[in-house]
């Protein structure tokens, strides 16, 4: 149960940081939803983290630092909206504003982050150091999608899409190379949009109107469905241990699933979508002498869903889902061989969602939902590990899903 409710609470506050609008920025206000949210959001995110132990593993995979290109990548969103505003691109802020807001936010996400992990004893899943809550490259490509938003939403919603598209590949490029937990990427994706909007706020009590160049213009909001592309980020926490033969256990830490797909509709309140989605799940394996923390397991595959909508008002609405998908998984390589995962997962889902429209052409939601899905994991005997014995453990797991959105509609 406090499981359940630290991730329904992550869930609720970083979708409620997502759905701050640009419109927010005129007016000098402090704090904001867009502190006190995502604030919360990485309390929670923490809460979620040590409900798994931590410190008492053994790492399979030590001493790795790859990076594959995102320790540089990271940097690209924050600047973007410098180098587009010098090409002649439109800003919501002057050159003066944009340096009082971004400046600040830049200041404030690398003291938040930097402290954190000084203060937070997290061991990374490759066992390089203990610096693993929050992420770092995280927090620096969401702190730059939140500015893209502030700076460059307003000329097009693909901005804003594109930008969190963006840093949501670079959260799952530092869990799928075993540099960090799903729950570290969510805490670093809150702060980098904290840091943002403090930012931001800072610089409207220092600067107020006066250093804004371009206000929001007024939209209609359409009265039906249209067809939408949207970005989907998701934490799959498994309900229930998985048990071996030999008294060895596979150990499931909250898994992070990004999808992208095209939602159509075929009436005024129905639709039907499908996306492609990876999925990322770190495992340790728990023998009765020690734990070892292998690689995490990854998986890519689609998922079709039909739809139904509920409008509660112009700019707000509920969903419901039914979902059915397949995933393929792909090699585990930190345990030699001693665990092995199925080749494939069938799943199917439910979920209830919240949406907020943001603009003519973007909304946000935040969802809860189940999932059931097959497992398969075998266990070969290795004197290394003290395994005595081959086992196969497999069946039919049910997982809470937390998700959180992005649209473009078209």
């Amino acid at each position: 149960m406090n499981r359940l409710l630290s991730l329904l609470i992550l869930l609720s506050l970083s979708a409620t940081a997502l759905a701050e609008t640009p419109d927010s920025v005129a007016t000098p206000r402090f704090p904001t939803a867009g502190i006190a949210v995502p604030a919360a959001g990485v309390v929670a995110a923490y809460s979620v983290s040590r409900l798994y132990p931590h410190g008492d593993f053994i790492s399979t995979r030590p001493g790795k630092h790859t990076s594959r290109g995102t320790g540089v990548l990271q940097y690209a969103p924050v600047a973007l909206p410098w180098i587009l505003k010098a090409a002649g691109v439109s800003t919501r802020s002057s050159w003066a504003r944009m340096g009082v807001a971004q400046g600040s936010g830049i200041v404030i996400n690398a003291a938040l982050v930097w402290g954190l992990k000084h203060i937070v004893d997290s061991p990374r899943p490759n066992g390089t150091d203990s610096r693993s809550f929050p992420s770092g490259h995280s927090a620096w490509a969401f702190a730059g999608a939140a500015m893209i938003e502030r700076e460059l939403g307003m000329n097009s919603a693909w901005y804003t899409w594109g930008a969190y598209a963006f840093a949501s590949a670079i959260a799952m490029e530092r869990v799928i190379d075993a540099h960090h937990y799903p729950t570290d990427v969510a805490a670093g994706a809150s702060i980098g949009i904290l840091a943002t909007h403090a930012g931001y706020d800072l610089a409207d009590l220092i600067m107020g109107r006066r250093a804004t160049e371009r206000q929001a213009s007024q939209f209609t909001y359409p009265d039906m469905l249209t067809p939408s592309l949207f970005l989907d980020n998701t934490l799959r926490m498994t309900l229930g241990p998985v048990t071996g033969g030999h008294g060895v256990n596979v150990e499931r830490r909250p898994a992070l699933i990004t999808a992208i797909g095209y939602e159509h509709p075929v009436g005024r309140s129905v639709s039907l979508s499908a996306a492609a989605e990876v999925e990322s799940l770190p495992l340790a394996l728990a023998t009765p002498e020690n734990r070892f923390i292998s690689g995490p397991l990854t998986s890519a595959g689609i998922a079709a869903s039909a739809n139904v909508y509920f409008p509660m008002s112009q700019r707000f609405g509920m969903a419901a889902s039914v979902s059915a998908g397949w995933h393929m998984n792909f090699s585990l390589h930190g345990t030699d061989g001693t665990l092995s995962a199925g080749k494939s997962t069938p799943l199917a889902r439910l979920r209830a969602s919240g949406i907020w429209r943001l603009s003519r052409h973007l909304s946000a939601s935040a969802s809860a939902g189940l999932q059931a899905s097959r497992y398969r994991f075998d266990i070969a005997p290795s004197a290394e590990y003290g395994i005595a014995g081959y086992s196969t453990a497999r069946g039919t797991s049910i997982s809470l899903l937390l998700s959180v959105s992005t649209r473009y509609e078209f």
